[in-house]
């Protein structure tokens, strides 16, 4: 298997996908392939570096079976007011299945009265809905569009990562750390499991001023893993519990941040 370093955007031929890609990119430097073109990026964030690849793609799901292995992001792009291409998304089902990207967008081009259908759909593939542009009830500070796309690439944990030196304030701990852990309810209320100390015990290496940011990252993603296989209420549990500990050891009582 390959490195999952590839970020593959994708929809149908008719929508303006490079131009929103190339919001993102500084330089767009892009090298043809068979089924598309592809442009390096670095995801820079305060905490890490990571050299990935933007993978734009024409066509469907059929032409991309190599992508699989190395695909980690996955951004579907679509136009509620033209159905086909809504139907173009929904042709890479078979390869969300199989690939499990931890980063899946289903990026709106225009805005549309009901979006319940998309919505539903994105949420039985845990997939997040985002729209191009704000609606009439958005809150302060959301983002939109491919600002949200680059928050999100930057939130995952690229295979491909350099962790930068520690800062030397306080730091909180990323979004991406809990994500695909179900966090739901109030840590405090969390009721232990019978597997939760043995899932945490990784925790008390890392603890006070000798706290390793990067440790935490990496045994993290061994920790979602693990919990991929337990039931979903020791789950939820042991995501709450593993919010509380991260919250109490940066120092850190802004509970917003530790949300999913």
């Amino acid at each position: 298997e390959g490195v999952r370093d590839t970020i593959l955007f994708v929809g149908s031929s008719s929508l303006p996908k490079q131009k929103h890609v190339e919001e993102i990119l500084a330089e767009a430097s892009w090298t043809p392939v068979e089924t598309g073109f592809t442009c390096p990026y670095v995801v820079d964030t305060k905490y890490f570096t990571a050299p990935v690849v933007f993978r734009l793609h024409e066509g469907g799901p059929s032409g991309a079976k190599d992508l699989v292995s190395r695909t980690d992001g996955l951004v579907l792009m679509f136009d509620p007011k033209q159905r086909e291409t809504w139907i173009d998304v929904k042709e890479w089902e078979q390869f969300i299945e199989e690939a499990q990207p931890n980063v899946i967008l289903c990026l709106a081009l225009s805005n549309v009265s009901d979006n319940s259908e998309y919505i539903d759909w994105c949420l039985d593939r845990q997939a997040e809905f985002v729209y191009m542009y704000p609606t009439c009830d958005f809150e302060e500070g959301e983002k939109f569009g491919m600002d949200r796309v680059e928050e999100a690439i930057g939130s995952n944990q690229w295979q491909t990562m350099v962790m930068k030196s520690q800062p030397s304030q306080p730091v909180k701990a990323p979004r991406s750390l809990f994500a695909g852990l179900d966090v739901i309810g109030d840590a405090d209320d969390a009721p232990k499991t019978s597997s939760d100390e043995s899932h945490l015990s990784f925790l008390e290496g890392i603890k006070g001023e000798s706290f390793d940011l990067e440790k935490a990252l990496i045994q993290m993603q061994s920790l979602k893993q693990k919990a991929a296989s337990l039931p979903d209420d020791e789950r939820r549990a042991l995501a709450a519990r593993v919010a509380l500990q991260f919250a109490q050891m940066l120092g850190d009582s802004d509970e917003e941040d530790y949300e999913i």
